[in-house]
């Protein structure tokens, strides 16, 4: 389950990125150094909400954390889906600019605390590498999706591209509630064949 909503945010999060510098420059008029800058509660928000993972995850339990983390940056994205192309910054992109933050900035830390959860000795490396190599590939297959949607429609290509991430990262949110099954440790596994 981590491993799939990991690929799910790494989607998002690199389609994201890819569509909302050309929105800002394209259609909003910024600069590329606006564009960046006015960027920086996102990076803000993702730092802060490294930092403040495990307090939320202590007060309202792992999974419903990550939860809502995932719909906190789900919203966020149809927040900026319905943006408009006259708005000032604060009334039309800070709020969703730190929703997105505070999402993607939890979200990782709760999908990779989630994937090397329960990690037999020895697995810990290999897990992670693994929850990291996931995250890879969702950026690389998600990015190819998001382009498909945003040119396939009639519609606004950010526009559409925003709200395809919005739903990547509602599903990653419905999929975060789900329960798994959980690994027993290697001393129970060998008391079987005894």
């Amino acid at each position: 389950m981590a491993n799939t909503v990991m690929l799910l945010l790494g989607a998002v999060s690199v389609g994201l990125f890819y569509f909302l510098s050309q929105y800002q420059q394209q259609v909003l008029g910024m600069s590329p150094a606006t564009a960046g800058l006015s960027q920086l509660p996102i990076a803000v928000l993702i730092t802060l909400g490294g930092f403040g993972a495990p307090w939320l995850a202590r007060l309202t339990g792992l999974r419903s954390a990550m939860a809502g983390a995932l719909v906190a940056l789900s919203a966020g994205l149809f927040w900026l889906a319905r943006s408009e192309a006259g708005s000032e910054f604060v009334t039309a992109l800070l709020g969703p600019f730190l929703l997105i933050g505070a999402g993607l900035g939890l979200g990782f830390v709760y999908a990779t605390t989630i994937a090397v959860s329960g990690a037999v000795v020895g697995e810990t490396g290999l897990l992670s590498g693994l929850v990291n190599a996931t995250r890879q590939l969702g950026g690389a297959l998600g990015l190819a999706a998001l382009i498909a949607v945003a040119t396939a429609g009639d519609g606004v290509a950010h526009t559409d591209a925003f709200l395809g991430a919005a739903v990547l990262a509602l599903a990653a949110a419905l999929l975060s509630l789900r329960p798994t099954a959980h690994r027993r440790p290697e001393s129970d596994q060998q008391v079987e064949g005894d």
